[in-house]
């Protein structure tokens, strides 16, 4: 098992998107990788950490599959990311082979990669559920982020620019 915790901030008024842990390989994986697992007491202690103390783990979040020796290895965090402050994780095989990965003081030590987006909210429109004889709907949104710019869809329709208040037509 590798234990690893990243300190995490995320701006106000945002929303985590997506969450990458990348990790440079020093050997290489079969099929069955490393998975990723959350690990809820970020409070262990880099240079106390043993077998024996080790926080328990919860369930694998994802799995990296095979990779070679020197390459890069990004692995889907984004379960484990929600809000700022410390993620504590845990990289465990059940393959039978040695895994390793250069560390932070290699200069190519794990990342933790955070993408987020402003929070988009909907001010005003139809009641959820709501039926109408008229076949059109009137939407006002904002945005966490100043300046912000929107795109729009109905259903599977083409993803267009739009603003608010964005009015649609052809409901019936």
């Amino acid at each position: 098992r590798a234990y690893l915790r990243f300190a995490v901030e995320i701006p106000e008024g945002s929303v985590v998107t997506r969450a990458t842990l990348v990790l440079s390989a020093t050997t290489s994986a079969d099929s069955t990788g490393v998975d990723l697992h959350g690990v809820a007491d970020a409070g262990w202690g880099e240079t106390t950490l043993t077998h024996e103390n080790a926080p328990a783990h919860g369930p694998a979040v994802s799995r990296s599959g095979s990779f070679a020796r020197d390459a890069r290895v990004s692995i889907d965090a984004t379960p484990l990311v929600a809000d700022s402050g410390a993620v504590s994780m845990a990289l465990t095989t059940a393959g039978a082979d040695y895994r390793a990965f250069d560390s932070r003081e290699s200069g190519a030590g794990p990342r933790l990669v955070v993408e987020t987006a402003p929070e988009t909210t909907i001010t005003a429109g139809p009641p959820e559920g709501a039926r109408s004889r008229d076949d059109g709907a009137v939407l006002e949104f904002g945005s966490s982020a100043s300046p912000a710019w929107f795109w729009c869809r109905l259903d599977e329709g083409s993803w267009r620019p739009c603003v608010s208040p964005h009015l649609i037509f052809g409901l019936s």
